[in-house]
């Protein structure tokens, strides 16, 4: 959570404030565990006004999802902090490692207008592909092999998760696939030689094979049920800011 309030940590750093942490519960999804945190640890009630980001925090061993979020009621601290200080923003100095970058990114998108705070809903839950299928088993199936989380499954309709962003699969037996598919899906993931071998392992057919290619980008494209295209890529050392944005 980003905003004036900043929490020392009991058995912290003496002299030093962070953005409250916390941890996944089982089950829970990460949009769930960040409101719980903060009902648990400051009394608030929260919404969640943007995802901010995922850093990777190799000193703790740990990857951080962090939110922007909004919060309203009145301040309780729960066991695990020590104090609160209200800070003006521009008095904040975040460091390069640990919530850092999730600061950093914060005050970045602030600086190019504020736009967040007139989301209607996060970032990952915008844009979202609804997918019309003949099956809806087969899909999810499909989708769960290559690392799709299944959400929520009702009737004909499936919600499934990769990390924060979200695709919706909606079960149509009188739909026939296009002759020639109209896009793909792209997925960045951090290894992609280790998904092509899986996807031959399980026979789904091979679009496009896996190479390097001239805009950044190592990847290869899977057929699925109904013409459905994935792309999995993993971005080249020698990318350009140019060929990334691809």
């Amino acid at each position: 959570m980003v905003g004036s309030y900043w929490c020392a940590l009991k058995g912290g750093r003496r002299g030093f404030s962070v953005l409250w942490p916390g941890f996944l519960e089982a089950g829970e999804t990460p949009e769930e565990a960040v409101l719980r945190e903060v009902a648990e640890e400051l009394g608030l009630k929260g919404h969640i006004v943007d995802f901010l980001g995922h850093y990777d925090f190799s000193e703790k061993n740990q990857t951080i999802v962090a939110y922007h979020v909004r919060a309203t009621g009145m301040l309780v601290l729960g066991e695990e902090i020590a104090e609160v200080k209200v800070l003006p923003l521009e008095k904040v100095r975040p460091w390069d490692t640990g919530t850092g970058p999730a600061v950093k990114e914060f005050f970045k998108r602030r600086a190019q207008g504020g736009s967040m705070e007139h989301r209607v809903v996060p970032s990952g839950e915008q844009l979202v592909l609804a997918l019309y299928v003949r099956d809806l088993g087969t899909s999810c199936r499909f989708f769960q092999d290559f690392g799709f989380q299944l959400s929520r499954r009702d009737g004909p309709f499936a919600e499934l998760r990769w990390e924060d962003s979200l695709l919706f699969v909606v079960e149509r037996p009188e739909v026939t696939p296009p002759d020639q598919p109209v896009g793909n899906i792209r997925v960045v993931v951090h290894d992609v030689d280790a998904l092509y071998e899986k996807a031959q392992h399980l026979g789904y057919p091979i679009v496009t094979p896996l190479g390097d290619r001239y805009y950044g980008l190592r990847d290869f494209i899977v057929a699925g049920p109904d013409g459905i295209h994935l792309r999995f890529a993993a971005f080249l050392p020698a990318a350009t800011k140019d060929s990334e944005r691809r």
